[in-house]
């Protein structure tokens, strides 16, 4: 069955091959889930992944869950190519943005 995070979770790593991201909630390892990523100034992005390893909780309750992203293809359960597609645009365009940002430091 299919999980649908129900609330924001704050992301910490995103690449083409899954997320890392904080919870208060618990997850199962091998879990699938629906997620919706919502970048400034980019469409939401759906796209399945299941759950890989998980963090120890820190005193808060909040864990650090780090989840891989269903193959990309037709076939039912797996991610669109579109999909594959933006995460690709995100990361050409967050790496030009890196590279601005260390081209500006080394001016000065």
């Amino acid at each position: 069955s299919l999980r649908n995070l129900s609330k924001p979770h704050p992301l910490l790593n995103l690449s083409k091959g899954g997320i890392t991201f904080t919870s208060l909630e618990k997850f199962n390892l091998n879990e699938k889930l629906m997620t919706q990523l919502m970048i400034p100034e980019e469409d939401l992005l759906n796209l399945r992944a299941q759950v890989k390893w998980k963090g120890q909780q820190d005193s808060r309750g909040v864990m650090i869950i780090g989840a891989k992203f269903m193959p990309f293809g037709s076939r039912r359960g797996w991610n669109t190519i579109e999909s594959l597609d933006a995460l690709r645009r995100l990361d050409e365009k967050y790496k030009m943005e890196e590279k601005k940002s260390v081209d500006q430091q080394n001016i000065w």
